[in-house]
């Protein structure tokens, strides 16, 4: 009995025991039951936070890759769109090219009418080409078609208006048409803009000559005389010192005429320069 006795009292103990472990862990559930009732509202609350900035990061992300593909297709674009107009301009410059070598071949052989064309096949490449302006008034020129020259020659120097060879064959046509102060303005001008030009420096030598100006006259005449020398143009060195002895100026007209003939120099015992 004793015995029967201890092991009641011990079963009581343990009954005991889980009756208190049982009451604890319901009052642990309960509690667990009021922190989740208190908690979910701010749990709720950190799931939708996460949820839009995934959004937000998500919508972002595609936004900024949509715009770095619109930049790529534009650039792509404007990439073609140049590469056309480069290739459209090279193709142009190299008609230019090939038109204005044709002009000048034609030129060499006599072919006016030839190079006449080729030059104008030039312009209508390049409208603001100088140059096919210009030697398309001197083949005008050259062929006698005087109001046709001087239109060329204006258009030149509305392109380019230092154009000093274009300033002195404007005042050549000029001087053709009998506009003698207009000729002798653009003489200047060319002379001006380049100062060695040797057929500048004749032309308005002889213009100043014939307007009585003798002394400006011989010193353009001579400096014009000496500049074809250097050019081993002894033609024209000649007219210029042709025209320079009618100015009377004896001084400047002995030493182009020394530099014509060094020969008679030399014979009176002086050193050639």
């Amino acid at each position: 009995m004793i015995v029967l006795k201890k092991t009641h009292e011990e079963f009581k103990k343990i009954h005991m025991s889980k009756k208190k472990v049982h009451s604890s862990r319901v009052i642990e559930q309960a509690r667990g039951r009021r922190y989740l009732k208190r908690s979910l509202p701010l749990v709720v609350v950190g799931l939708v936070f996460v949820a839009s900035v995934v959004w937000f990061t998500t919508a972002g992300d595609k936004s900024a890759e949509e715009k770095v593909k619109m930049q790529v297709e534009k650039a792509d674009k404007k990439s073609v769109v140049e590469n056309a107009e480069d290739k459209e301009k090279r193709n142009k410059t190299i008609g230019v090219k090939e038109w204005m070598a044709r002009g000048y071949n034609a030129f060499k052989i006599k072919d006016y009418d030839e190079a006449i064309a080729c030059y104008e096949k030039a312009i209508v490449l390049n409208p603001d080409h100088a140059m096919a302006h210009y030697n398309l008034g001197s083949l005008y020129d050259k062929k006698g078609m005087v109001d046709e020259a001087l239109s060329a020659f204006k258009q030149t120097l509305t392109i380019n208006p230092n154009y000093a060879e274009a300033h002195n064959n404007l005042g050549t046509v000029y001087d053709k048409k009998g506009m003698v102060d207009e000729a002798l303005s653009e003489y200047k001008k060319a002379v001006i803009i380049t100062p060695d030009l040797p057929p500048a420096n004749y032309n308005l030598g002889h213009s100043y000559f014939k307007k009585g100006l003798n002394s400006l006259a011989a010193e353009h005449l001579h400096k014009a005389g000496v500049l074809f020398l250097k050019q081993g143009n002894r033609k024209w060195a000649l007219r210029a010192h042709g025209v320079l002895k009618q100015t009377k100026s004896k001084e400047l007209e002995q030493s182009l005429f020394e530099k014509l003939h060094p020969e008679v120099k030399q014979k009176k015992g002086e050193p050639s320069k």
